[in-house]
């Protein structure tokens, strides 16, 4: 559908889905392949190393001016793909909660645990929120316990702020 779409509005695909954004697993995570794309240009397929730390943050940086430099050649952007978290960080402008330090700097101050108890000292910090997620899903639990480390309040907090507010404001015009 977004190929169509964008072959009709003269636009091109900008993928939101935190997975096809790694290179070199084209089938795991079910990635358009050239012959699908059928000419239509396609942003954040393949482009990250497997091995390479990427979030949210980051590909919203990198988006942005993807998207700004589409429209500006007087392209239709098309947002295809599905990670819930990148495409409300695109259309919404107050949409992730800020943190200061890198992953690195991170490492250094919060305290060593094993993956094995990761899970274990959310609980203890946060039972909201480790309750919204399995226990071996280390990616989310390290960035729970980061925003606790970083901002001295519990990722679920951060979560209902952003419930409350009420005055989302789209970054774009769209149409979903």
């Amino acid at each position: 559908m977004s190929i169509v779409l964008a072959r009709h509005l003269g636009g091109e695909c900008v993928s939101a889905d935190s997975m096809q954004l790694y290179g070199g697993l084209p089938i795991a995570t079910n990635q358009v392949t050239s012959q699908e794309m059928q000419g239509v240009p396609h942003h954040f397929i393949g482009t990250i190393q497997w091995n390479e730390q990427y979030n949210v943050h980051k590909y919203l940086e990198s988006a942005l001016l993807v998207i700004e430099d589409i429209v500006k050649r007087g392209k239709v952007p098309i947002v295809v793909g599905g990670t819930n978290q990148y495409i409300e960080a695109l259309l919404f402008e107050n949409s992730l909660i800020e943190t200061e330090q890198s992953n690195q700097e991170l490492k250094s101050e919060m305290p060593a645990i094993e993956d094995s108890l990761l899970y274990l000292k959310l609980c203890e910090i946060d039972p909201d929120r480790s309750q919204r997620l399995h226990p071996n899903d280390y990616k989310r639990i390290r960035r729970s316990l980061k925003i606790f480390y970083e901002t001295g309040k519990p990722h679920s907090y951060w979560l209902k702020q952003q419930e409350l507010v009420l005055d989302y404001k789209l970054r774009y015009e769209v149409c979903i």
